[in-house]
């Protein structure tokens, strides 16, 4: 069953989740046990529904991929700490990285219908990441120890399982490690309740609204001026829906303990196309700030392939987004709209570099609108490619 999507699903987690959670939080009680149970509840619901099974598929297979994928990755990360204890050289380690992508890369390239299915299931993006975010945390020696019931937690927390926020490994333990006593219960309930509303105000009528009266209509007509038109519907629509999305499940971790950091913050207002990657799906370009641009930039400057520092970031920020567009799939739309934004940021960076010293813009209110407004005709732009309506 789809996360997020309907009212029946909600049903459920209201009556199965929602209520008992908040009984033992009133009562000062914070039962990890309960958390784990509650987690299970979800997963059969999400994945083992038996009315939305694939067509010829059982319906426990997708609920039996997502576990093996689960204890694979659990056994990766046990095997090289284990080998880290035991100061393994560090070359072994992009190996080990390779190895926890096997999964994600056979879904990419396997077609669904000869092998796919058997590795994929819904949230594998999100949850290899976080798998190889707790492989870098083993690397660097920020974590010596590897609970099982703290990193299967990590990796099959229902609330984000399906749709993100990508949550950090040493951030989502300390939530979990922490007490919690009534009156941080009572906190994390208005909170969760102002993100719930948040949700349902923006998926269940923002965005059904957008979707129904304007982004059907105008997709279904061709031409210069529809198109322009549906860039513009579809990014208001993909903001909407995917926030939506994102607050409900920032709304429900917090019922349980865990507070999901934000995904948004309120993109379309950003002055460039550098603030806009901070403000929209924050903890994606986050991760690949952490994981690929660092890590690249770090790698290319100790081996001095590149001279010249500005040349490595800039090569850094095409492969950070090449690696984003990749990471939402192979189709060539979702590639070139990874290129797109590392083209911007490549285009945005140089600007800036040439600026400090022409001093041509100075920054006023009027320069800083200028630029919201020029970031966010840029930005619906690359959502016309995203959507992949434009290579129809």
């Amino acid at each position: 069953m789809a996360p997020y999507a309907d009212f029946f699903y909600f049903g459920i987690l209201l009556t199965a989740i929602v209520a008992p959670t908040i009984l033992l939080g009133l009562m000062g009680r914070k039962v990890k046990t309960w958390v784990v149970l509650a987690t299970a509840i979800m997963l059969v619901v999400q994945y083992a529904w038996p009315v939305n099974g694939r067509a010829g598929q059982p319906f426990w297979q997708e609920l039996a991929t997502l576990l093996s994928f689960a204890a694979i990755q659990f056994g990766i990360a046990r095997s090289y700490l284990a080998m880290r204890r035991r100061n393994c050289p560090k070359s072994w380690f992009p190996w080990v990285i390779l190895l926890s992508l096997a999964p994600l890369v056979l879904t990419k390239f396997l077609p669904a219908d000869n092998g796919g299915s058997i590795v994929a299931f819904v949230g594998i993006s999100y949850l290899s990441f976080r798998a190889i975010d707790v492989l870098m945390c083993i690397h660097e020696g920020t974590v010596t120890e590897l609970r099982t019931a703290d990193y299967l937690l990590f990796i099959l927390f229902f609330p984000t399982i399906s749709s993100g926020p990508i949550d950090r490994f040493r951030r989502f333990k300390l939530d979990w490690d922490a007490p919690r006593p009534r009156a941080e219960f009572l906190k994390d309930i208005n909170d969760a309740a102002a993100y719930l509303f948040t949700g349902l105000l923006y998926k269940f009528v923002l965005a059904a609204v957008i979707y129904d009266r304007l982004l059907t209509p105008v997709g279904s007509h061709s031409g210069f001026w529809p198109m322009v038109g549906y860039a513009y519907v579809y990014s208001f629509y993909l903001f909407f829906d995917f926030a939506g999305y994102s607050a409900f499940a920032i709304a429900f971790s917090y019922l349980l303990g865990i507070r999901t950091p934000a995904n948004f913050a309120m993109p379309f207002l950003a002055p460039d196309i550098q603030a806009f990657w901070n403000r929209w799906h924050i903890t994606l370009s986050h991760w690949l700030r952490d994981f690929v641009f660092m890590r690249f930039h770090l790698w290319m400057t100790k081996r001095g392939w590149i001279k010249n520092p500005v040349h490595v970031s800039h090569a850094g920020l095409l492969l950070t987004f090449f690696t984003m567009g990749v990471w939402h799939g192979l189709e060539r739309h979702y590639i070139v709209y990874g290129l797109y934004h590392g083209v911007l940021q490549v285009g945005h960076d140089r600007f800036k570099r040439w600026n400090k010293s022409a001093k041509w813009i100075t920054e006023t209110r009027f320069t800083r609108a200028l630029g919201t407004a020029l970031t966010f005709n840029c930005v619906c732009f690359g959502f016309l490619i995203f959507s992949g309506h434009w290579f129809k």
